[in-house]
């Protein structure tokens, strides 16, 4: 009885909302009638993925770029659960507060974890955009907080002599469905004409960044190091080449959007960032270390990823 009456419940709320013809549905929002606020899930999920103790240093940062008090620093504090302070001169306080971060998930939860918000932002094409329930400081403090702690657990998982794993293609994933969302974020800003250079700014520091990550991790196959690896089929060789698949998406993305026009040329860098040229008499890119990766990657590259690099 109970599935009957509970289908004969929905389908006739659906009806519902379907003949009403004054509903007004928001063209961009935060909220999703499943999974709730996505940007304070998205800090939760990621929170779980770093380890509260390792993402107070993090949080720190993300503040003195926005400042407390501000409507940015009650933002990047939202999150399910409880939010621990401590007063920072009280030695006792601080340790009490540590105790009480959760520790990092093992990474098998972290694939999954992982994958599942890697969907939440392809699903939500306008995550980052000014909406009916986001301000224009809000969705910049969405952006840049959701970046920089993706940008944190790539950097966990691949450091250096690190190898290979699902977690880090879970991640790598992640980092690809982000680009795509802070790329548009990222131009639909630089195009509309208003006063956010700021804002502009801290999203171009992170699709740097984001680039560097892509460049850290195609670079051993640039330099041939990992063909023979990458040859054995293996089940570690095929998560390898799925993981390069997914940055060779980062870099296609970061090539077709506004990003590629700054004039610091940071694409053309492998995400560094040179001085800002003023002069557009000639053409003043003075690096060529991209393309040189890429043309290595061409060279180097298995046969199934060669048409991507």
């Amino acid at each position: 009885e109970v599935p009957q009456s509970t289908t004969a419940s929905v389908t006739a709320s659906v009806n519902n909302a379907a003949s009403d013809d004054n509903a007004v549905v928001a063209e961009t929002t935060i909220h999703d009638a499943l999974l709730g606020n996505s940007v304070a899930l998205a800090h939760t999920i990621l929170l779980w993925a770093i380890g509260g103790a390792a993402s107070v240093g993090i949080a720190k940062g993300l503040t003195s770029q926005y400042g407390s008090g501000t409507l940015a620093d009650t933002i990047l504090k939202s999150r399910l659960g409880l939010a621990y302070s401590a007063d920072t001169s009280d030695a006792g306080q601080q340790k009490a507060v540590l105790s009480c971060y959760r520790m990092k998930i093992p990474q098998v939860a972290a694939t999954s974890t992982l994958k599942f918000l890697a969907k939440m932002l392809d699903d939500n094409p306008k995550l980052f955009h000014v909406g009916m329930d986001m301000e224009e400081e809000e969705s910049d403090v969405a952006a840049v907080s959701i970046g920089t702690l993706v940008l944190a657990v790539l950097g966990d998982l691949h450091r250096p002599g690190s190898s290979a794993s699902l977690v880090m293609d879970s991640a790598a994933s992640l980092l690809n469905s982000l680009c795509v969302r802070l790329s548009l974020f990222y131009d639909v800003r630089a195009q509309s004409g208003l006063n956010v250079s700021d804002s502009l700014e801290r999203i171009r520091l992170l699709l740097a960044r984001s680039m560097a990550q892509a460049c850290a991790v195609l670079a051993p196959t640039s330099s041939g190091e990992s063909t023979s690896l990458a040859s054995n089929g293996t089940r570690a060789s095929n998560v390898q080449i799925d993981i390069r698949d997914k940055c060779y998406g980062v870099v296609c993305t970061l090539a077709r959007s506004q990003f590629s026009l700054d004039d610091r040329y940071a694409l053309f860098d492998c995400g560094k960032s040179n001085e800002r040229v003023t002069s557009s008499a000639s053409f003043p890119l003075t690096t060529i270390s991209a393309a040189k990766l890429l043309f290595g990657c061409a060279s180097n590259e298995v046969e199934m990823l060669r048409p991507r690099a």
